[in-house]
């Protein structure tokens, strides 16, 4: 990163290599009307996670559907909000506010797909 910025501690935790990516997202409280979906977008991803760049606070540990395509498939799954960066004048230039979630339950060939999408790149 060109600028030094505090991170979220539970950033400094993942355990796997992560990718810069920005795509579209579909996200919803599991549970909810199928269409109901809020939008937001991908910044980064790694085989355990993602962050969505949204205003659309949700509490910690809340579950959620998903749905992005990558690599021409569509993705979808469910994920666990582990941790927020809420809006605030406070965050730095270039940085959006949004929630790091954690994969619960990917199939094995949306986790292959994601996966090899990694190594594929470069992690950050």
């Amino acid at each position: 990163m060109a600028n030094e910025q505090k991170r979220d501690p539970m950033v400094d935790k993942r355990k796997s290599p992560r990718i810069e990516l920005e795509l579209s997202v579909a996200f919803a409280l599991s549970g909810e009307a199928p269409n109901d979906f809020f939008p937001g977008i991908m910044q980064d991803i790694s085989s355990g996670g993602l962050f969505i760049a949204t205003k659309q606070m949700l509490p910690l540990g809340t579950r959620l559907r998903l749905s992005f395509v990558m690599e021409r498939r569509q993705i979808s799954g469910h994920a666990e909000v582990r941790w927020l960066r809420p809006p605030s004048p406070n965050l730095p230039a270039g940085t959006d506010p949004g929630m790091g979630l954690s994969f619960l339950d990917l199939s094995i060939e949306d986790r292959e797909t994601i996966e090899f999408y990694i190594r594929q790149n470069k992690p950050v």
